[in-house]
């Protein structure tokens, strides 16, 4: 899927991956895999939510995210709000 967007009047296409798989580590458990819920111009993780509120358990996830995927920018989503920026957050790296 891509994202097309005008700005400056240039034509800016950005592709976005849906559930890509990150790194898998083997526990004694079994085999431990990360799923992302969007990436967008392998350089954005976007983690979407719908719960009543988000926590630093939500942040540490995005955060984590984005040290095995190599992203610098992620942005963690809550559709479950009023106001839409009530429910997003901004992380970096």
């Amino acid at each position: 899927m891509s994202i097309a967007s005008r700005t400056s009047s240039q034509l800016v296409e950005l592709h976005c991956d849906g559930r890509r798989r990150c790194q898998s580590f083997m526990t004694a458990q079994g085999s431990i895999g990360y799923r992302l819920d969007i990436v967008v111009g392998n350089c954005i993780v976007v983690e979407v939510k719908a719960i009543d509120s988000l926590t630093r358990l939500h942040e540490a996830q995005v955060l984590t995210y984005l040290k095995l995927s190599g992203c610098r920018l992620g942005f963690l989503m809550n559709f479950n709000v009023i106001l839409f920026k009530q429910g997003l957050r901004r992380l970096v790296l």
